[in-house]
């Protein structure tokens, strides 16, 4: 943890390293910037608080001129890479990325960020997206072309794309919010989540229609195993056995058998298959594929 000071002060609130790296790299020199950190502007160690401000982050997010999606530290690789996502914004109309640009967008998708669930409400909902490496910074629009090869539409990393990837294909299309969630979860289901109950609480901004029926499971008070059982119990009126097929067995938390523990994970890099009375899913080579 680094501290820093708070408010022209000399009180100090501790942060992450990350965080403080952010911080600096968004610090600009001659001017004051407002920024919205969770970290900061939430208090992390009061529960009721955090029940609040989880309910209106779609809102927070939604209405800020910009994300910032810092990635870490810049190196060598990044700011090869950055090099060619700033020639990319001049103009797309450019050969697909080299092998060693390649190597360095693949190397860029296993930072950590990627792997957060929050992260895609928080890209889904924004206006504007920027992605920052240390000081180097590109549109999310550019990053993701390039990932398609610059107007190729194919995929040139070897790995599938990380979820987040899909915030611009909304996964919302049933008028039931418990089936939406469904989707959501599972299309989500390998990425981490400090608290369990963040793998439910951080997809609200994907439900579509009435996503504020879910307000009543946000509360960090309740233990995880009784919003769970709540999920499934919803999940269970609205689309009957099928949703069955989510538990991973296993677990060792204090909930009946057909309670789903969201947060065992499991890879999105092979196909993932959901089958019931509700349309069949087909989650494949990072796009969400529906299909009767």
């Amino acid at each position: 943890m680094v501290a820093i000071s708070v408010g022209g002060s000399r009180a100090a609130l501790s942060v992450t390293r990350n965080c403080f790296n952010a911080l600096t790299s968004l610090r600009r020199p001659d001017a004051a910037r407002s920024l919205w950190v969770d970290a900061i502007c939430i208090d992390q160690t009061d529960v009721a608080e955090q029940s609040v401000q989880v309910k209106i982050m779609n809102k927070v997010y939604a209405r800020g001129l910009r994300t910032v999606i810092y990635l870490g530290e810049a190196t060598p690789g990044t700011d090869l890479l950055f090099e060619e996502l700033a020639e990319a914004e001049l103009s797309l109309d450019r050969p697909a990325p080299s092998a060693t640009i390649v190597q360095q967008l693949e190397e860029l998708l296993i930072r950590p960020w990627f792997r957060r669930v929050w992260v895609v409400q928080e890209a889904y909902v924004s206006k504007s997206r920027l992605v920052m490496c240390g000081r180097r910074q590109a549109t999310w629009k550019v990053l993701h072309d390039c990932l398609l090869g610059f107007g190729n539409n194919n995929r040139v990393t070897a790995d599938v794309l990380p979820p987040v990837f899909m915030v611009d294909k909304s996964p919302h299309n049933y008028n039931c919010i418990w089936q939406n969630l469904w989707v959501c979860l599972n299309v989500t289901r390998a990425l981490l989540a400090t608290d369990s109950g963040d793998k439910l609480f951080a997809l609200k901004a994907l439900l579509g229609r009435n996503q504020d029926e879910i307000d009543q499971l946000i509360d960090y008070r309740r233990t995880i195993p009784a919003i769970f059982t709540d999920v499934a119990t919803h999940l269970l009126n609205s689309m009957g056995l099928v949703s069955l097929i989510a538990i991973r067995s296993p677990h060792d938390r204090s909930m009946v058998s057909w309670v789903p523990d969201w947060s065992q994970t499991h890879s999105w890099n092979s196909e993932m298959l959901v089958t019931g009375d509700i349309d069949s899913l087909s989650f494949r080579s990072g796009s969400l594929q529906q299909y009767r």
